[in-house]
């Protein structure tokens, strides 16, 4: 079967979580393609609240098989915090996926970004920090855990419990690909802030619109049936950078408090205003 997509419109925070948890029962994986733990997805079955940041949205459900594709930046401390709060290595056994390609967020980088991302507004998460090692070809990726070179950087204890999970899901999106089975890719942050399409240099380390979703799984074009752009009926934007209807008033607050908008990582308040139609269309082109 084809595989579906869903990308955020705006600058992140659409609601993309929700409506993939929502689409998960229909699916038979959901995955992350990019981004890594700066991005949060908040979900509430039956009234409890869950927040993902490492894992897909799709963890929740127990028939789906959740991947974290190889262009995801993967924290070993935050995703083992995740997997212990979703029931431990047993709950996830067989259904998590983690690509032995994606590249590794270590202390050191976090302390790097820390020092430097104030300058952009990031999460100080070591995002930024680890693309660019990735690009310079000097990063070390889940392989890497794999072998036991980070035991030094890690404690085996992290180490150990994330180790069996560590595969090639190129290979495995591949072959599921082949055999029937529906494929959801979730998409992090939103296309404004797209690291190519984006509102640069106020943007995220990745590419949150189509083309992330092919280089950052493997697969091809002609997998792609539909893609699922989300939006809300506001605008809102975390960190510095461009909002050209931003409300900086007591509209702006209104909006805030009203929805709840705060954010799922960081607890930061968002920049709120109104819905800018320019933007949603130039989302939609890069779909």
């Amino acid at each position: 079967m084809p595989a579906d997509v869903v990308l955020g419109l705006q600058y992140g925070d659409e609601g993309k979580g929700k409506v993939v948890d929502y689409l998960a029962k229909h699916y038979d994986y959901v995955v992350r393609f990019h981004g890594g733990n700066n991005a949060g997805h908040t979900l509430v079955v039956n009234g409890h609240r869950t927040a993902v940041h490492a894992l897909p949205s799709g963890v929740i459900h127990p028939h789906v098989n959740n991947v974290i594709a190889n262009g995801c930046v993967v924290d070993p401390l935050q995703l083992a915090k995740e997997i212990e709060e979703h029931g431990g290595p047993t709950s996830l056994k067989g259904r998590l996926f983690i690509s032995h390609a994606a590249h590794v967020i270590t202390p050191t980088t976090v302390a790097e970004d820390r020092a430097t991302g104030y300058i952009v507004g990031t999460t100080g998460m070591g995002i930024g920090p680890t693309y660019a090692s990735k690009m310079h070809r000097t990063g070390m990726r889940m392989e890497d855990l794999e072998k036991g070179s980070l035991d030094d950087v890690f404690s085996k204890d992290i180490t150990s419990l994330i180790r069996p999970f560590v595969c090639d899901t190129h290979a495995l999106l591949r072959n599921a690909h082949a055999s029937g089975a529906n494929i959801l890719l979730e998409g992090a942050q939103g296309t404004m802030l797209d690291i190519d399409h984006g509102t640069y240099p106020y943007v995220t380390s990745s590419n949150c619109t189509i083309g992330g979703a092919l280089t950052g799984t493997g697969l091809t074009h002609k997998a792609i049936r539909k893609v699922i752009g989300v939006a809300k009926a506001y605008t809102t934007r975390v960190g510095a950078g461009p909002f050209p209807t931003e409300q900086t008033n007591e509209l702006g607050d209104r909006l805030r408090e009203i929805g709840g908008e705060y954010g799922t990582t960081t607890g930061r308040k968002r920049r709120c205003g109104w819905i800018d139609f320019v933007d949603l269309q130039h989302g939609q082109k890069e779909e």
